[in-house]
């Protein structure tokens, strides 16, 4: 048989794409445990923290493992050079504070690991991003159609209350209605957001609870809009499917996310690479200015509220404990800025957000950096929430896969 080059190449391709399955794979499976394990908590066995820390230890793990039985994290220097001076700002943190909180280095390390996992693609078919939008779209219509079989079937309640402290609490004292769903999959006056679901039903499908779910719209959004950037209804079609998504969790600043991503990317697509490393500065000052406007008029409105937990904490509290970390972690929980400073300072929250949006990377794409740039920004105000394994693992893949060139935009 002749091997032409044309088939070489076809034969190429074919490794490529099979080699980079199981990549792709484990996002699933970071998307989908929490939801498997419920599942067996409701209907099976009882399942305690330890297994749930067991379980997402081993994903990240066997990214870690993947990426180096691929070659190693195909990377600029100058990232692994953040990585280490986050972990340096942490070190220095933790002198401070006395402490050491092993959680919020993990978060942060595992988004690196997905990044370096992402960066060692050499190709990532797009329909993969498509089927985990159908996954999640099917069990978010699951509970939205029929909430009581899923409450019964999933039983998000029991499970989040087996596996997390903070929640049992809150259970024990203050929450008596929607047996079945999280905590937080209902608005506590009984009224969505926009009026979409029944007696301020919040759906989480198969993220169990709702804000991760408006979070994985948002990115996925963010994604169709690099993806279709030159394709007008295709883009919008896809979006709207996100929009969707995120309505029926009643996500606000997802919603919002995906209305600005969307709005935007006609004139983000031609803005240069150097406009992604401005926004985390031009945050801060617009975050500056509105907390000052909102502190003078009174406002107590729950955007005003939540702005404080970062803003009124950083100008209360001494230069020493926001350079160097330490700061006051009792609403830290409401403020991943806060979290981040205060387990690694200055240093820490600087090189976060030269890593967590990509731009330690070699800043191929401008359009997708830009919007996740905004994206990590914004989340990061409002909670910690955009770290959690469910949406952070297909953050730092698309990441590196995109910079790699393993994906890039739909051409005409």
């Amino acid at each position: 048989m002749t091997y032409t080059p044309a088939l070489r190449y076809e034969r190429s391709a074919t490794a490529a794409r099979s080699g980079d399955l199981l990549p792709q794979l484990l996002i699933v499976g970071c998307i989908a445990f929490n939801f498997l394990l419920s599942v067996i908590n409701a209907n099976i066995t009882a399942v305690n923290t330890s297994e749930v820390q067991l379980v997402q230890l081993a994903l990240t793990g066997a990214a870690v493992l993947l990426t180096l039985l691929r070659g190693g994290p195909n990377v600029p220097l100058r990232f692994g050079v953040l990585v280490a001076t986050y972990c340096f700002g942490y070190a220095i943190a933790s002198f401070v504070s006395g402490g050491f909180d092993y959680k919020n280095l993990y978060d942060v390390l595992m988004l690196c690991s997905f990044i370096g996992l992402g960066s060692t693609m050499r190709h990532m078919s797009p329909r993969f991003v498509d089927r985990l939008l159908l996954l999640a779209v099917a069990a978010a219509a699951f509970e939205y159609f029929l909430p009581a079989l899923y409450a019964q079937l999933v039983n998000p309640q029991s499970y989040l209350t087996n596996t997390r402290d903070w929640v049992a609490t809150a259970l024990s004292d203050t929450f008596a209605d929607g047996a079945g769903l999280s905590l937080n999959g209902l608005r506590g006056d009984g009224v969505s957001w926009l009026g979409l679901t029944a007696d301020g039903h919040r759906v989480g499908g198969i993220f169990l609870e709702p804000l991760s779910q408006g979070y994985f719209a948002a990115l996925v959004a963010i994604f169709y809009c690099f993806r279709f950037r030159d394709w007008f209804w295709r883009r919008t079609l896809a979006v709207g499917i996100c929009l969707l998504l995120a309505l029926v969790s009643d996500t606000r600043l997802a919603v919002l996310l995906i209305g600005f991503a969307y709005l935007v990317t006609p004139l983000a697509r031609r803005l240069p690479i150097g406009f992604a490393y401005a926004v985390p500065v031009l945050g801060a000052i617009v975050g500056f200015m509105l907390y000052g406007v909102y502190s003078l008029t009174g406002d107590t409105s729950e955007i005003a509220y939540s702005l404080s937990l970062t803003f009124q904490l950083l100008h209360d509290s001494p230069l020493y404990n926001v350079v160097f970390g330490g700061l006051d972690m009792t609403t830290a929980a409401d403020s991943g800025i806060i979290t981040i400073m205060a387990r690694s300072g200055l240093i820490g929250l600087a090189a976060f957000f030269a890593i967590g949006p990509g731009l330690a990377l070699r800043g191929r794409a401008p359009l997708f950096a830009i919007l996740i740039a905004v994206y990590v920004l914004a989340t990061a105000i409002f909670g910690a929430a955009f770290l959690s394994i469910k949406t952070a693992a297909l953050l730092g893949l698309l990441i590196g896969a995109i910079d790699v060139g393993a994906i890039a935009p739909k051409t005409r």
